[in-house]
């Protein structure tokens, strides 16, 4: 009875369910940023599919390439005010398909030249970062994987729903993705929802790693996220401070992204995800599809 009551109560939050979606940027995976998270527990299987297009060519950093991912996430009620929740992603690094869309658009926006994106070719792979890697060929990889506890908290003020999450990300990512660093991180994070609006602030303390000696990790980051849902839309914007302490931008640079998507009445989502200034340590644009089973 009490499960069937909780269930009843969060059937208002459901139709906010935040996109489990990250920044994806290989700067930012080797680090644990929370999923934006809904604060009623509540029992939820989701798959996700993102595909994220990203080229940088700056100083020490190249990054040429598309990266397509499949995250898995499940959350488990462990009572009327308690959950767990987990998350398995699965990488793919390849060429992709969006680099001539994007080349046309950012030639008939003006806003970029599209010809300097593609001087290495369209669909091809390109990720080194100075002397330390060089990487030319597609692969594909587990990330590292993410367990989390959350708890509604009692009070209600001026009708908001509060929660706090509590979670480690489990270092499962393979040291030749490039993208891992084999350490455990762990987060603390709070939610907050009043009626159509939905947020949460997070703050990690991150193990350390190093690329050479261009930069080092920070040891902590923070980030943000906060949500609007019209009808079937919902409009996000996320933030996080910058992974590394480094001389070059490309490494020490906050993101901002804004996420858009729309869910049909089956629980299919689709969304799309575009950077803002500075531009560095996100993805280019991503588009996606999220399934609420």
């Amino acid at each position: 009875m009490k499960r069937l009551v909780a269930c009843l109560l969060a059937l208002p939050l459901l139709a906010a369910e935040p996109l489990t979606t990250s920044f994806y940027h290989p700067s930012r995976l080797p680090f644990y940023a929370m999923l934006p998270f809904a604060p009623a527990p509540h029992e939820n299987l989701q798959l996700l599919v993102a595909e994220s297009n990203e080229f940088e060519n700056e100083k020490i950093v190249l990054a040429d390439l598309e990266m397509t991912t499949l995250r898995l996430v499940y959350e488990h009620p462990l009572s009327s005010a308690s959950s767990l929740r987990i998350s398995i992603p699965f990488h793919i690094v390849w060429g992709g398909f969006m680099d001539e869309a994007l080349d046309w658009f950012h030639d008939a926006t003006g806003l970029l030249n599209g010809a300097e994106h593609n001087i290495y070719g369209d669909n091809e792979v390109h990720y080194r970062i100075g002397t330390l890697f060089s990487k030319d060929s597609s692969y594909s990889f587990v990330g590292d994987m993410t367990l989390e506890y959350k708890r509604a908290l009692p009070w209600h003020p001026l009708g908001t729903t509060l929660a706090v999450q509590l979670g480690c990300k489990l270092p499962t990512a393979p040291k030749y993705s490039h993208m891992a660093s084999r350490k455990m991180d762990a987060a603390l994070a709070i939610g907050a929802q009043r009626g159509d609006w939905i947020a949460d602030i997070w703050v990690a303390r991150l193990g350390e790693k190093r690329l050479g000696n261009y930069a080092r990790s920070h040891r902590l980051m923070a980030g943000a996220y906060i949500g609007y849902s019209y009808k079937r839309w919902q409009f996000a914007y996320r933030f996080a401070t910058a992974p590394y302490e480094s001389y070059y931008s490309t490494l020490n640079s906050v993101a901002n992204v804004v996420d858009i998507s729309y869910t049909f009445p089956s629980g299919l989502a689709l969304f799309a995800t575009e950077n803002l200034a500075p531009f560095y340590t996100t993805m280019d644009f991503t588009i996606g599809v999220r399934y609420n089973f």
